[in-house]
Protein backbone atom coordinates (compact mmCIF):
# COMPACT_ATOMS: atom_id res chain seq x y z
CA UNK A 1 0.00 0.00 0.00
CA UNK A 2 1.10 3.57 -0.65
CA UNK A 3 0.22 6.55 1.54
CA UNK A 4 0.84 9.96 -0.03
CA UNK A 5 1.27 12.71 2.57
CA UNK A 6 1.48 16.48 2.30
CA UNK A 7 0.86 19.52 4.46
CA UNK A 8 -1.13 22.72 4.13
CA UNK A 9 -1.16 25.65 6.51
CA UNK A 10 -2.50 29.16 6.89
CA UNK A 11 -1.09 31.96 9.03
CA UNK A 12 -3.46 34.78 9.97
CA UNK A 13 -2.56 38.42 10.59
CA UNK A 14 -1.90 37.67 14.26
CA UNK A 15 0.54 34.90 13.42
CA UNK A 16 -1.78 32.04 14.43
CA UNK A 17 -1.12 28.94 12.32
CA UNK A 18 -3.69 26.40 11.21
CA UNK A 19 -1.94 23.30 9.91
CA UNK A 20 -3.04 20.05 8.30
CA UNK A 21 -0.75 17.07 7.78
CA UNK A 22 -2.82 14.76 5.64
CA UNK A 23 -3.01 12.39 2.74
CA UNK A 24 -4.55 9.21 1.44
CA UNK A 25 -3.75 5.54 1.20
CA UNK A 26 -4.28 3.44 -1.92
CA UNK A 27 -3.15 0.07 -3.25
CA UNK A 28 -0.40 -0.05 -5.84
CA UNK A 29 -2.72 -1.51 -8.49
CA UNK A 30 -5.41 1.11 -7.90
CA UNK A 31 -2.79 3.86 -7.93
CA UNK A 32 -1.92 2.89 -11.49
CA UNK A 33 -5.59 3.35 -12.39
CA UNK A 34 -5.67 6.67 -10.55
CA UNK A 35 -2.69 8.02 -12.49
CA UNK A 36 -4.38 7.11 -15.77
CA UNK A 37 -7.59 8.81 -14.62
CA UNK A 38 -5.72 11.95 -13.56
CA UNK A 39 -4.12 12.26 -17.00
CA UNK A 40 -7.57 12.02 -18.58
CA UNK A 41 -8.99 14.62 -16.18
CA UNK A 42 -6.17 17.01 -17.00
CA UNK A 43 -6.79 16.60 -20.73
CA UNK A 44 -10.46 17.50 -20.23
CA UNK A 45 -10.02 20.50 -17.97
CA UNK A 46 -6.70 22.09 -18.96
CA UNK A 47 -5.73 23.73 -22.23
CA UNK A 48 -2.41 25.26 -23.19
CA UNK A 49 -2.35 29.05 -23.38
CA UNK A 50 1.08 29.14 -24.99
CA UNK A 51 1.25 31.61 -27.86
CA UNK A 52 -2.23 33.06 -27.27
CA UNK A 53 -3.05 36.75 -27.19
CA UNK A 54 -4.56 38.33 -24.06
CA UNK A 55 -7.98 38.25 -25.70
CA UNK A 56 -7.61 34.59 -26.60
CA UNK A 57 -6.42 33.75 -23.07
CA UNK A 58 -9.48 35.49 -21.63
CA UNK A 59 -11.76 33.47 -23.91
CA UNK A 60 -9.97 30.26 -23.00
CA UNK A 61 -10.53 30.85 -19.29
CA UNK A 62 -14.30 30.93 -19.82
CA UNK A 63 -14.30 27.22 -20.72
CA UNK A 64 -11.02 25.64 -19.61
CA UNK A 65 -8.20 26.06 -17.10
CA UNK A 66 -5.26 27.74 -18.81
CA UNK A 67 -1.84 26.11 -18.46
CA UNK A 68 1.61 26.26 -19.95
CA UNK A 69 2.77 23.27 -21.95
CA UNK A 70 0.83 20.03 -22.40
CA UNK A 71 -2.31 19.64 -20.26
CA UNK A 72 -1.27 16.22 -18.96
CA UNK A 73 1.86 17.80 -17.50
CA UNK A 74 -0.05 20.50 -15.59
CA UNK A 75 0.44 20.26 -11.84
CA UNK A 76 -2.66 20.04 -9.67
CA UNK A 77 -2.09 22.59 -6.90
CA UNK A 78 -4.70 23.46 -4.29
CA UNK A 79 -3.39 27.04 -4.11
CA UNK A 80 -4.30 27.49 -7.79
CA UNK A 81 -7.43 25.34 -8.07
CA UNK A 82 -9.15 26.07 -4.76
CA UNK A 83 -8.88 29.84 -4.69
CA UNK A 84 -11.35 32.00 -2.79
CA UNK A 85 -12.57 33.49 -6.09
CA UNK A 86 -13.20 30.06 -7.60
CA UNK A 87 -14.86 28.78 -4.43
CA UNK A 88 -17.26 31.73 -4.28
CA UNK A 89 -18.06 31.50 -7.99
CA UNK A 90 -18.77 27.78 -7.66
CA UNK A 91 -20.89 28.35 -4.57
CA UNK A 92 -23.05 30.78 -6.56
CA UNK A 93 -23.15 29.02 -9.94
CA UNK A 94 -21.76 25.49 -9.59
CA UNK A 95 -19.67 26.13 -12.71
CA UNK A 96 -16.10 26.86 -11.58
CA UNK A 97 -13.93 24.61 -13.75
CA UNK A 98 -11.22 24.20 -11.12
CA UNK A 99 -13.72 23.10 -8.44
CA UNK A 100 -15.44 20.74 -10.89
CA UNK A 101 -12.02 19.21 -11.60
CA UNK A 102 -11.38 18.65 -7.90
CA UNK A 103 -14.84 17.13 -7.41
CA UNK A 104 -14.23 14.68 -10.26
CA UNK A 105 -10.76 13.89 -8.96
CA UNK A 106 -12.01 13.10 -5.45
CA UNK A 107 -14.82 10.93 -6.82
CA UNK A 108 -12.22 8.89 -8.69
CA UNK A 109 -10.09 8.47 -5.54
CA UNK A 110 -13.23 7.27 -3.75
CA UNK A 111 -14.07 4.82 -6.55
CA UNK A 112 -10.56 3.39 -6.30
CA UNK A 113 -10.97 2.85 -2.54
CA UNK A 114 -8.69 5.65 -1.39
CA UNK A 115 -8.69 6.21 2.38
CA UNK A 116 -8.02 9.63 3.95
CA UNK A 117 -5.97 10.41 7.06
CA UNK A 118 -5.20 13.76 8.63
CA UNK A 119 -3.97 15.51 11.76
CA UNK A 120 -5.09 19.10 12.29
CA UNK A 121 -3.14 21.33 14.66
CA UNK A 122 -2.10 24.85 15.56
CA UNK A 123 1.68 24.70 16.00
CA UNK A 124 3.57 27.72 17.26
CA UNK A 125 5.82 27.40 14.19
CA UNK A 126 5.78 25.25 11.05
CA UNK A 127 9.44 24.44 11.78
CA UNK A 128 8.21 22.26 14.68
CA UNK A 129 6.99 19.86 12.00
CA UNK A 130 9.37 20.43 9.09
CA UNK A 131 12.62 20.59 11.07
CA UNK A 132 12.02 18.70 14.32
CA UNK A 133 15.62 17.85 15.14
CA UNK A 134 15.74 14.42 16.79
CA UNK A 135 12.12 14.14 17.96
CA UNK A 136 9.30 12.82 15.78
CA UNK A 137 6.66 15.55 15.37
CA UNK A 138 3.44 14.78 17.22
CA UNK A 139 1.49 15.37 14.02
CA UNK A 140 3.37 12.66 12.14
CA UNK A 141 3.17 10.26 15.07
CA UNK A 142 -0.61 10.55 15.29
CA UNK A 143 -0.91 10.23 11.52
CA UNK A 144 1.15 7.05 11.59
CA UNK A 145 -1.05 5.65 14.38
CA UNK A 146 -4.05 5.98 12.09
CA UNK A 147 -2.24 4.42 9.15
CA UNK A 148 -1.09 1.53 11.34
CA UNK A 149 -4.63 0.92 12.56
CA UNK A 150 -5.90 0.84 8.97
CA UNK A 151 -3.20 -1.54 7.82
CA UNK A 152 -3.50 -3.90 10.80
CA UNK A 153 -7.26 -4.07 10.41
CA UNK A 154 -7.65 -4.18 6.62
CA UNK A 155 -4.31 -5.44 5.25
CA UNK A 156 -2.55 -7.35 8.07
CA UNK A 157 -0.11 -9.10 5.73
CA UNK A 158 0.95 -5.92 3.90
CA UNK A 159 2.96 -2.79 4.66
CA UNK A 160 2.36 0.90 4.01
CA UNK A 161 5.01 2.99 2.31
CA UNK A 162 4.88 6.67 3.30
CA UNK A 163 5.49 9.07 0.40
CA UNK A 164 6.13 12.75 1.14
CA UNK A 165 6.41 15.79 -1.10
CA UNK A 166 10.08 16.75 -0.95
CA UNK A 167 10.94 20.07 0.72
CA UNK A 168 14.73 20.02 1.01
CA UNK A 169 17.50 17.56 1.85
CA UNK A 170 17.71 18.61 5.49
CA UNK A 171 14.00 17.99 6.09
CA UNK A 172 14.16 14.62 4.34
CA UNK A 173 17.14 13.48 6.43
CA UNK A 174 15.72 14.64 9.75
CA UNK A 175 12.25 13.20 9.26
CA UNK A 176 13.59 9.90 7.90
CA UNK A 177 15.84 9.55 10.94
CA UNK A 178 13.05 10.52 13.34
CA UNK A 179 10.65 8.06 11.74
CA UNK A 180 13.09 5.14 11.78
CA UNK A 181 14.20 5.84 15.37
CA UNK A 182 10.58 6.03 16.53
CA UNK A 183 9.57 2.78 14.82
CA UNK A 184 12.58 0.84 16.06
CA UNK A 185 13.32 2.40 19.47
CA UNK A 186 10.13 3.83 20.95
CA UNK A 187 7.75 1.34 22.65
CA UNK A 188 4.75 2.76 20.76
CA UNK A 189 6.63 2.78 17.48
CA UNK A 190 7.73 -0.84 17.90
CA UNK A 191 4.05 -1.83 17.87
CA UNK A 192 3.61 -0.34 14.40
CA UNK A 193 4.56 -3.39 12.38
CA UNK A 194 2.81 -2.39 9.16
CA UNK A 195 4.72 0.77 8.18
CA UNK A 196 7.88 0.74 6.08
CA UNK A 197 10.44 2.45 8.37
CA UNK A 198 11.95 4.75 5.74
CA UNK A 199 9.65 7.31 4.04
CA UNK A 200 10.15 8.16 0.38
CA UNK A 201 10.42 11.74 -0.92
CA UNK A 202 9.21 12.72 -4.37
CA UNK A 203 8.79 15.72 -6.64
CA UNK A 204 5.10 16.62 -6.58
CA UNK A 205 5.26 18.10 -10.08
CA UNK A 206 5.82 14.65 -11.53
CA UNK A 207 3.92 12.60 -8.91
CA UNK A 208 0.12 12.64 -9.28
CA UNK A 209 -0.41 11.02 -5.86
CA UNK A 210 1.37 13.90 -4.14
CA UNK A 211 -0.79 16.37 -6.05
CA UNK A 212 -3.91 14.66 -4.71
CA UNK A 213 -2.49 14.71 -1.17
CA UNK A 214 -1.86 18.46 -1.51
CA UNK A 215 -5.51 19.02 -2.40
CA UNK A 216 -6.77 16.84 0.46
CA UNK A 217 -4.51 18.60 2.97
CA UNK A 218 -5.71 22.01 1.80
CA UNK A 219 -9.37 21.05 2.08
CA UNK A 220 -8.87 19.77 5.62
CA UNK A 221 -6.86 22.85 6.62
CA UNK A 222 -9.60 25.10 5.25
CA UNK A 223 -12.19 23.22 7.33
CA UNK A 224 -10.48 24.25 10.57
CA UNK A 225 -10.31 27.97 9.79
CA UNK A 226 -12.63 30.44 11.53
CA UNK A 227 -15.91 30.85 9.65
CA UNK A 228 -15.07 34.36 8.45
CA UNK A 229 -11.84 33.14 6.80
CA UNK A 230 -13.04 29.80 5.49
CA UNK A 231 -13.56 29.27 1.76
CA UNK A 232 -16.98 27.84 0.81
CA UNK A 233 -15.67 24.38 -0.06
CA UNK A 234 -18.45 22.33 1.52
CA UNK A 235 -18.99 19.86 -1.37
CA UNK A 236 -15.33 18.88 -1.71
CA UNK A 237 -14.95 18.72 2.07
CA UNK A 238 -17.82 16.23 2.16
CA UNK A 239 -16.09 14.22 -0.57
CA UNK A 240 -12.94 14.05 1.56
CA UNK A 241 -14.88 13.29 4.72
CA UNK A 242 -16.59 10.36 2.97
CA UNK A 243 -13.17 8.73 2.46
CA UNK A 244 -11.96 9.22 6.02
CA UNK A 245 -10.82 6.09 7.80
CA UNK A 246 -12.77 4.79 10.78
CA UNK A 247 -11.84 1.60 12.62
CA UNK A 248 -14.44 -1.15 12.88
CA UNK A 249 -14.80 -0.63 16.63
CA UNK A 250 -15.15 3.14 16.16
CA UNK A 251 -12.23 3.91 18.47
CA UNK A 252 -9.87 5.29 15.80
CA UNK A 253 -10.86 8.02 13.37
CA UNK A 254 -8.79 8.92 10.35
CA UNK A 255 -8.77 12.62 11.22
CA UNK A 256 -7.62 13.93 14.58
CA UNK A 257 -7.50 17.50 15.77
CA UNK A 258 -4.84 18.26 18.36
CA UNK A 259 -5.12 20.66 21.22
CA UNK A 260 -2.51 23.43 21.16
CA UNK A 261 -0.48 21.85 23.98
CA UNK A 262 -0.23 18.63 21.94
CA UNK A 263 1.39 20.21 18.88
CA UNK A 264 5.00 20.40 19.97
CA UNK A 265 7.66 18.23 18.37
Amino acid sequence: MIVFIDESYDRDQNGRIHHALAGFGISESEYRNLVAAIHQIKERYFESADGLSDEQRAELRTRRIACSGEPRQAELKASKLLTLKAARFHYETGQAQSILLVEELLRKVYELHGVVFGVLSEPLAVSQIQNPGTMLPAQLRYLMERIESWMAECFPSHHATLVFDAIDNRTSRELNTCTSDFLFKHPDGQKMRHIVPTPFWVDSFSTPGSQVADIIAHILMNSMLPQDRRKPLGPVWRDVNAMTYASEDGKVRGIRRLKRQQTGA
